[in-house]
């Protein structure tokens, strides 16, 4: 489970390292704001059954973040400087939610049914980055 989160981390980090022009802006922000929902709700597992009761919102969400990663493949790398532009304007943010992902997904890793976790994100992040 932690190897995914870590996963997700490194992938939206290596979008917004290879740059943000609008499309992949927009890519970008609607995946930040993805694992942003999944912190609400994951926020809220306190047990068993509320981990249970969740897991449907977060299956959706997990496939949202599978549709918005899978639109980032083919996209034209934007130049350098929006590269960094972009890069610096949503690494903080990216590397907060995904520290508050981690920290939600551990605590509940070691509750009942909460091992298998992980799976609803995995394929969340981009697999193809575009090269320059």
């Amino acid at each position: 489970m932690r190897n995914i989160l870590c996963l997700v981390a490194v992938g939206i980090i290596c979008v917004l390292a290879t740059g943000c022009a609008d499309p992949y802006e927009n890519a970008v922000e609607e995946h930040i704001s993805l694992l942003e929902k999944a912190n609400v709700i994951l926020a809220g597992v306190e047990d068993a059954a509320s981990l249970k009761a969740a897991k449907p919102a977060l299956e959706e969400l997990g496939e949202k973040m599978r549709d918005a990663a899978g639109r980032l493949k083919g996209l034209e790398a934007p130049s350098k400087d929006e590269e960094e532009s972009l890069k610096a304007k949503y690494e903080k943010r990216t590397r907060d939610v995904a520290a508050e992902l981690l920290s939600h997904l551990t605590t509940i890793g070691t509750m009942k049914g909460g091992a298998d976790l992980g799976r609803i994100f995995k394929g969340a992040v981009p697999k193809v980055v575009p090269k320059k």
